[in-house]
C-alpha cells in the first residue's frame, strides 16, 4: 500500500479514472495546484479521491512543498508540471526557466 499519494494536475486530463485506479491504494491522499495556468482546481480533485477512497485521509495543499514530507512510501503523480516541481524539491533537477519550459 502507498502511504501517502501527492496528486495534481491539469484540468484538461481525465482524473476520474486516475483516482478510481490510484487512490483506494493510498492511505493518505494530498490534492494540490500545479504552476500552471491550466492547474485542476485540488478540491474537486479530493472529492473525486474522497469518492474512490473513504478510508484515506483526504486533504487539500497550496503546493507540493506544503503537501509535507515523509519517510515513509509516498508516490507524487498526476502531471508532469508537478513531478518537475517534486523533483526540484527533492534536488533531483534544477529549475527551469521560463524559456526552458516553452521550448518543451
Amino acid at each position: 500500500m502507498i502511504r501517502i499519494f501527492v496528486t495534481g494536475g491539469t484540468f484538461d486530463k481525465n482524473y476520474d479514472e486516475m483516482c478510481l485506479v490510484l487512490a483506494p491504494l493510498a492511505a493518505e491522499i494530498v490534492c494540490v495546484p500545479v504552476r500552471s495556468e491550466r492547474t485542476s482546481d485540488p478540491h474537486q480533485l479530493a472529492e473525486l479521491c474522497r469518492q474512490a477512497n473513504q478510508q484515506a485521509t483526504v486533504s487539500v495543499a497550496a503546493n507540493v512543498t506544503d503537501a509535507g514530507q515523509s519517510e515513509e512510501l509516498t508516490l507524487i503523480t498526476g502531471s508532469l508540471f508537478l513531478v518537475g516541481e517534486a523533483m526540484e524539491r527533492l534536488g533531483l533537477c534544477s529549475p527551469a526557466s521560463p524559456r526552458e519550459l516553452i521550448l518543451q
